[in-house]
């Protein structure tokens, strides 16, 4: 089963409008189709980045909603502990965390909407992909079933 890690906007994109790749995707993890890595850190960010008013307004969760959605990451994906984040993204070190989240891992690949990251196309052996460019792999994985 591929090890995925999404990026945090993949999530809070999906939970705005769940349609399309970013739907498939999250639907393919729910499903268990896939096994989703994330962490402490990225919980939290989800979670604040849920709770800000302006993104609020967009998905129309409440707050038990969202702490709903929380626990359902928790629970049905693989927590991961970080020993280092390297520096490797110099314009945007935020997003470094989520290089170390799938080194750590043994992630196959990271899905997100960054071009800082979707520039790098590949992190030791991870490939770095747009949501599209996922769920197609998804949808051809399906039809060699």
């Amino acid at each position: 089963m591929l090890r995925v890690v999404l990026d945090s906007n993949v999530f809070v994109s999906a939970l705005i409008d769940g349609r399309g790749a970013l739907g498939a995707i999250i639907g393919a993890w729910r499903d268990m189709q896939i096994i989703v890595l994330t962490g402490r850190q990225q919980v939290d960010e989800i979670g604040h980045v849920l709770r800000r008013p302006a993104v609020k307004k967009r998905h129309g969760m409440s707050e038990e909603g969202i702490d709903e959605f929380l626990q359902e990451l928790q629970l049905f994906s693989v927590q991961v502990e970080i020993d280092r984040v390297k520096q490797v993204i110099e314009d945007d070190p935020d997003d470094d965390f989520l290089l170390a989240l799938a080194e750590s891992g043994g992630a196959d690949y990271i899905v997100s909407g960054d071009h800082h990251l979707l520039s790098l196309r590949e992190y030791r052996g991870v490939r770095i992909l747009s949501p599209g460019d996922f769920h197609r792999i998804l949808e051809d994985a399906k039809r060699t079933e």
